[in-house]
């Protein structure tokens, strides 16, 4: 796990050593996933990066890729804990962004081609941001917003939902001005995206 996120690393002392923030640009880290039994191919979906972004991934079991749109070969079932840094020194981007993975232990659970995505636009948000979601598998869903202390400020939604793609609206106006994190639980699957609020 030491090499897990080295270059995001890199590039973040970069970034406060060179004095790159005073003309930073926003980036947001975010991704896809489909299994197909063991094997899992992520794709970036992050936005804000260039062709000089530098992607780490951990993929929760000591192993690390740098490649953009990985796949990997999980040795045992079980669930696993992903996360994707990207990073920009040029620009003063830097961000990351994990999501929670279960690889079917037996023949008796089948998760191939299954995915989930979650968004919030516009992001930064002063009044009202719409959260969308897909899924590609039925299930009970909740929806929570929590601060930077992790500490849960919202309970959104929680139905069980067939799959498909939603949209549901959130009131921010009353919230204070800072970084929040949005998740979503599906069947015990989770995903994860920053939500900024500014007024």
């Amino acid at each position: 796990m030491k090499k897990i996120f080295t270059q995001t690393i890199l590039a973040a002392a970069a970034i406060l050593l060179f004095g790159f923030n005073a003309n930073a640009q926003s980036c947001n880290a975010s991704f896809t996933y489909v299994i197909a039994g063991n094997t899992v191919t992520f794709t970036s979906t992050s936005t804000g990066v260039t062709g000089n972004t530098i992607y780490s991934w951990s993929f929760g079991d000591t192993q690390s890729s740098s490649t953009q749109n990985p796949s990997h070969t999980y040795a045992t079932g079980g669930t696993y804990s992903i996360c994707l840094g990207i990073a920009d020194f040029a620009i003063g981007c830097l961000d990351s962004a994990c999501q929670t993975i279960v690889i079917p232990t037996s023949g008796m659970e089948d998760f191939s081609g299954t995915f989930v995505t979650l968004g919030t636009f516009p992001n930064p948000s002063n009044t009202q941001t719409v959260i969308s979601y897909t899924t590609s598998v039925s299930g009970d869903v909740s929806i929570e917003v929590f601060n930077i202390l992790g500490n849960k400020v919202s309970a959104i939604e929680s139905a069980h939902k067939a799959a498909g793609v939603y949209e549901t609206k959130f009131d921010t106006q009353n919230m204070n001005e800072g970084i929040y994190f949005v998740k979503i639980t599906i069947n015990g699957r989770e995903a994860a995206t920053k939500l900024t609020v500014v007024h």
